[in-house]
């Protein structure tokens, strides 16, 4: 198969949504393979566990977890969520997503901490930072103001100025640069 023979040839550098560890291993391998033996990174959208693979734990959405206004949960749900990343051989995850979700029509709110920037901030950290001391990479997501499109419609244009993205929409962003930065890549391949 064509994926296949690029990858030994080097060509691919990284796969999304690889769903088994099998799977994983062998496109690694022949990664391996290539002239310049470069490493895999096996990204997943692991936005409430990595329950998109089979046999991992589910948890609660990132606005359930809001509710509970307890950190240290998000953080013991990322470290969890980076253990099982981490045993079938995925090193990123698109995770968390901290836009701060201010209409409700707007079909991805469930994915976020919900509308309080302070809220998206210190649960993102703590996110990342359970992530990371698993051996996990986090991106956080999707792109600030992206969670407050105009009719709530998935990709409209975000009404507002600058006051509202440096004060409402770029605190997450940037309290998470700030606390968990550098990201550490070589966690993932020890």
């Amino acid at each position: 198969d064509t994926l296949r023979k690029w990858t030994k040839m080097g060509l691919i550098g990284s796969y999304l949504h690889v769903l088994t560890p099998e799977e994983a291993n062998e496109l690694q391998h022949l990664a391996m393979e290539s002239r310049l033996g470069i490493p895999l990174i096996f990204g997943i959208d692991a936005i409430h566990g990595n329950c998109l693979a089979p046999d991992n734990t589910s948890y609660p959405t990132s606005i359930g977890q809001a509710c509970s206004f307890d950190t240290e949960m998000a953080y013991k749900i990322a470290r969890q969520t980076a253990l099982e990343m981490r045993a079938m051989n995925m090193h990123w995850t698109f995770n968390p997503n901290v836009e701060v979700a201010r209409d409700a029509r707007w079909g991805r709110c469930g994915e976020t901490f919900g509308e309080d920037p302070f809220m998206n901030a210190i649960n993102g950290t703590a996110y990342v930072r359970g992530a990371q001391r698993a051996g996990a990479i986090c991106t956080p997501k999707h792109f600030v103001a992206h969670g407050s499109p105009v009719g709530g419609v998935n990709l409209a244009s975000v009404a507002g100025g600058s006051y509202d993205l440096y004060n409402t929409y770029l605190p997450p962003f940037r309290m998470i640069i700030d606390e968990c930065a550098p990201l550490s890549i070589m966690n993932c391949y020890s």
